[in-house]
């Protein structure tokens, strides 16, 4: 999760008339052929996620600035499931359309809020997930690098509905992996918008999966909120 109080629908600066160019079916296609589940059926992480404000932190239901943590989750997301060090251990399946906790006791929100966001983190670079909206942005150059950009919208419904996350893939070309998402969380606050990066690709079941996740301000950003590494993935 990143903290950064700016307007959060994208729609506005990323959809407008001029941005918008044909060729969104193709370049879906193309993102999907690289970016897959290694796994047919579950996934399962192992990893920690560290910190670099301790304020920022307090928002979460995290101990300490770092904390292993292990993830499972189907390709379909229909179940998921969160485990972390300080004994949070959170599990949740569709049918329920919520989150459990194994105290017992209802989860809260810091714990619903980051369970989520840390599983869609681990979801966005295999691009399991059903795509609603897919439009094709002008490209942009970053760092001296060419990126092609597809929005997208993980629940169905209207570009306009402020209820609702946009996410901007940018897809370079040349190495054929997404180096970063731009995404809002509006559960989080309506004016929540980050950027998460993906770097530090490796092959696994021959497929690319990056073992770093940096959530970020904004592009370029030296300093990290949050950084996630990854140091194990099987499929079970």
């Amino acid at each position: 999760m990143i903290w950064m109080f700016v307007l959060a629908c994208m729609k506005p600066a990323m959809l407008a008339d001029s941005a918008v160019v044909d060729g969104a079916t193709a370049l879906l296609t193309e993102i999907q052929q690289h970016h897959r589940s290694p796994c047919e059926n579950e996934i399962h992480f192992a990893g920690s996620d560290r910190w670099s404000s301790t304020l920022m932190r307090w928002f979460t239901p995290l101990k300490s600035n770092k904390e292993n943590f292990v993830a499972n989750q189907d390709v379909l997301g229909t179940f998921k499931h969160l485990e972390l060090t300080n004994g949070t251990v959170l599990t949740y399946r569709s049918q329920a359309q919520q989150w459990t906790s194994s105290t017992g006791l209802q989860v809260s929100a810091k714990e619903r809020i980051y369970a989520e966001s840390l599983i869609l983190y681990l979801q966005l670079p295999t691009f399991s997930m059903k795509v609603f909206n897919p439009q094709k942005l002008s490209p942009q150059t970053i760092a001296g690098k060419h990126y092609e950009r597809l929005f997208f919208m993980l629940q169905n419904g209207s570009v306009d509905d402020v209820q609702l996350d946009h996410f901007v893939a940018y897809w370079n070309p040349q190495s054929k992996h997404i180096d970063y998402v731009v995404f809002t969380y509006r559960d989080l606050f309506a004016s929540y918008k980050g950027v998460l990066q993906l770097a530090a690709y490796e092959k696994h079941e021959g497929i690319s999966y990056p073992r770093k996740l940096r959530i970020q301000n904004g592009f370029l950003d030296t300093k990290d909120v949050h950084q996630i590494e990854i140091q194990r993935i099987e499929c079970r």
